[in-house]
């Protein structure tokens, strides 16, 4: 019985760090505004930041890079365009 209440409370753990969102690094934030200055990086989501992270990281060209993390800002509304 205290190795179920044991597993339980070690998995109830996990989840619960789990479930809170990190907030952006400064590191992070400053690439994604070089590429979307409007950007709102501390309301975008995990995956959001996870999704302009990659695209920054890849070997596209900048405007590419400009052009596609402008997309998915607009797709979720975290993003004011000049």
């Amino acid at each position: 019985m205290k190795r179920i209440l044991a597993a339980f409370s070690i998995a109830l753990i996990t989840a619960t760090n789990v479930a809170f969102a990190m907030p952006p690094t400064a590191a992070q934030t400053d690439m994604i505004h070089r590429y979307a200055p409007m950007a709102d990086v501390p309301a975008l989501s995990d995956k959001q930041i996870h999704d302009l992270m990659a695209i920054i990281q890849s070997n596209d060209s900048e405007n590419s890079k400009r052009i596609r993390a402008g997309l998915v800002l607009q797709r979720s509304g975290g993003l004011i365009w000049n």
